[in-house]
């Protein structure tokens, strides 16, 4: 369910030129759910140090700024 939820919203910006087509949408998927398996990884094996949701979301909207147009 996540991954075709992921996959509609990739097809959807792409088509309407938000999204590079540089990437497909899988590879897109799979660059950024292995940033948020890191982030979650990062987090249990610093045993909860920081704040996951604002470390989360500044990794995450990098990686977004790099794939959009």
């Amino acid at each position: 369910m996540f991954y075709r939820v992921f996959n509609d919203l990739i097809d959807e910006g792409q088509k309407k030129g938000e999204i590079t087509l540089d990437l497909s949408a899988n590879d897109i998927i799979s660059i950024l759910t292995t940033c948020i398996r890191g982030v979650i990884y990062d987090w249990c094996l610093k045993k909860g140090s920081f704040n996951i949701v604002s470390y989360g979301n500044n990794l995450i909207s990098m990686m977004l700024n790099q794939i959009k147009l």
